[in-house]
């Protein structure tokens, strides 16, 4: 599980973006290590995702205002996260490897808005 802060940085998140970065070249390294076994290796990215802690840390009016700039206007569920895990370990995601999947209901894009 990496995140999206890996692609986006933070600014006093120097470590956490670093380490989240160093996920997606694990992956793409042990996928192509992996692949002639037939073992597949993703990264999942989670963006922002809605529970209590987050809630907590952040206060119900900065969720709020962060809600209105995302673009599907909500923020990932942990059952979103467990969806995708659940899809790629199974033989229909048998021949996706190596990639980097953002759960985020379109943060990523929120960057590409002038």
């Amino acid at each position: 599980i990496s995140s999206v802060s890996a692609i986006i940085p933070g600014s006093g998140m120097a470590a956490y973006c670093t380490s989240k970065a160093a996920i997606l070249q694990f992956t793409r390294v042990v996928a192509l290590e992996l692949a002639p076994h037939k073992i597949c290796v993703n990264a999942v990215c989670p963006g922002t995702t809605e529970t209590k802690m987050v809630t907590d840390l952040l206060g119900s009016e900065v969720m709020e205002n962060w809600r209105k700039k995302i673009p599907m206007g909500r923020f990932p569920r942990a059952e979103d996260h467990a969806s995708l895990i659940a899809f790629l370990a199974s033989s229909a995601g048998d021949c996706i490897t190596g990639q980097f999947i953002s759960v985020d209901c379109g943060q990523l894009l929120n960057f590409a808005q002038p």
